[in-house]
């Protein structure tokens, strides 16, 4: 009988994989062949619709329906049409319709579809039944960028803080937030984003996603500021 909980430590061409199954109820012998953590001919590692690279990879299967990715260092997911690098990945799902990522440091976002192009230093996806929200964020004074090509232009828009919003599969909100920045240039060929050959997946963040409404707005945050407490600062205030 297979123990309920189990951990494999897999070293190979310096990726260090740990796969666990940490939920009691969960049983090994039900793990089906898509959790299965393998080797690929471009030494990549698969797990699901996932290939990565990474010098520390961490697979947790927490019950058959959800299931956490942490890649670390020189970190690359690659999903049907999409491309990610940055520091640090996690990736928390259970199904297509319920996927979580947050990104750390270096971040490079690449959709080949829709000719998306995006990088920053922190990133946060979300994908809840149909309803898709993307945000970029940075440290003061740094600024986050989206590029994105249609129609042999390329539209660059740089800020404090980019949030994107799909309400449905043909249509783009994006927010840019203080600082903001907006370019449109005929497009040139190092913007053109090419993707490695992979099958389509629904676990891709940009899957049944065909850009033909994209609108784009600005706004300040709003932060709090604190108001003189005595009536000596009130004072050198005025002074």
């Amino acid at each position: 009988m297979l123990a309920r909980s189990f951990v494999v430590l897999f070293c190979l061409f310096g990726y260090q994989i740990l796969c666990q199954a940490t939920d009691p109820e969960f049983d090994a012998d039900k793990k089906s062949k898509i959790d299965s953590v393998r080797l690929t001919e471009t030494q990549t590692l698969q797990f699901g619709p996932f290939s990565m690279r990474g010098k520390d990879l961490s697979v947790r299967v927490k019950s058959p329906d959800q299931k956490i990715i942490t890649l670390k260092g020189n970190a690359q997911l690659l999903c049907g049409q999409t491309r990610i690098s940055a520091d640090w990945i996690e990736v928390s799902y259970q199904n297509q319709q319920d996927l979580r990522m947050r990104l750390e440091g270096n971040i490079e976002i690449e959709n080949e579809r829709d000719q998306l192009r995006m990088f920053a230093r922190h990133a946060n996806l979300f994908s809840y039944a149909h309803r898709r929200s993307l945000i970029l964020h940075c440290r003061d004074r740094e600024h986050v960028t989206l590029l994105r090509t249609s129609k042999q232009k390329t539209t660059q828009i740089e800020a404090s803080r980019i949030e994107l919003y799909f309400p449905d599969p043909h249509s783009l909100r994006i927010t840019a937030i203080d600082i903001v920045s907006v370019n449109e240039r005929p497009a040139r060929s190092t913007d053109l984003v090419k993707v490695e050959p992979s099958a389509q997946s629904e676990f891709d963040f940009f899957d049944g996603i065909s850009i033909t409404d994209c609108q784009i707005g600005f706004k300040k945050s709003q932060k709090k500021t604190r108001q003189p407490s005595t009536e000596t600062e009130k004072l050198q205030l005025l002074k």
